[in-house]
């Protein structure tokens, strides 16, 4: 479901919140994956700039931080990759 919003928003994150707030259902988890990936494709200026102060201004949690610990991590992890390391992240051993 939420891939086929994403297609019917045309990838514009701003118009896949409203739709996916108005979807019904499971709009929270629906809205957080196409957002997400919305998000993602369309870059973070894609968002609305009232939008975005209104979460900055919400919310203690310095999104920009999480978002560059997270980034060396993975940087971090794919270059033990590519020299034999092992990652330093637990993988799922069920098959």
């Amino acid at each position: 479901m939420a891939l086929a919003l994403l297609l019917l928003a045309d990838g514009d994150p701003n118009e896949l919140a409203l739709m996916a707030a108005n979807f019904g259902r499971d709009a929270d988890t629906i809205g957080t994956m196409a957002c997400s990936v919305a998000g993602a494709l369309a870059g973070n200026l894609a968002i609305r700039p009232t939008w975005a102060a209104k979460v900055r201004a919400a919310s203690p949690v310095d999104h920009w931080a999480n978002a560059g610990h997270a980034l060396v991590m993975g940087m971090t992890a794919g270059s033990r990759a590519t020299r034999g390391q092992r990652s330093p992240f637990p993988t799922s051993t069920a098959s």
